[in-house]
């Protein structure tokens, strides 16, 4: 993200938080599970500040909370990443870390990137929908 001049911090468990006006506000958050056979692992970013308003209302107050929050209700809590932000500019740097190429190095663009992420989307739906949904699998003890 400092390519795009954003400049975040990570603190709680899995937070990534940016500092406005001298107080930490939660952008991303991430979470793991991992059960017998299966390990989901899932990560946000706030893009849109308006968001916000909808976590507001669908969550309420974690039980469990980070020391930085301070009992803050989500909407001190919470920011979102700068309008300057890109998302596709953050996937083609994250794509380069990881691969340690530049996407044109890889004969991919962002779009074929994007398709082959759908494909292993669906894939995952199917898996989801025919397996861990099913109570065989989530309550079977060996």
């Amino acid at each position: 993200m400092q390519k795009q001049n954003v400049f975040l911090q990570s603190t709680g468990k899995s937070d990534l938080v940016l500092q406005r006006e001298g107080v930490l506000r939660k952008v991303s958050g991430n979470a793991q599970f991992r059960k017998r056979d299966c390990l989901v692992h899932h990560g946000t970013f706030i893009l849109d500040e308006s968001i916000i308003t909808k976590i507001s209302s669908y969550l309420p107050h974690p039980p469990e909370e980070p020391d930085y929050r301070q009992q803050r209700n989500h909407r001190s809590f919470l920011a979102s990443l700068p309008e300057k932000f890109s998302a596709e500019q953050f996937y083609t740097d994250m794509l380069e870390i990881c691969t340690g190429q530049k996407e044109k190095a890889c004969n991919r663009t962002f779009s074929q990137w994007r398709s082959f992420y759908k494909s292993v989307s669906r894939q995952a739906k199917e898996l989801m929908l025919e397996k861990y949904l099913n109570p065989e699998f989530i309550y079977f003890r060996p």
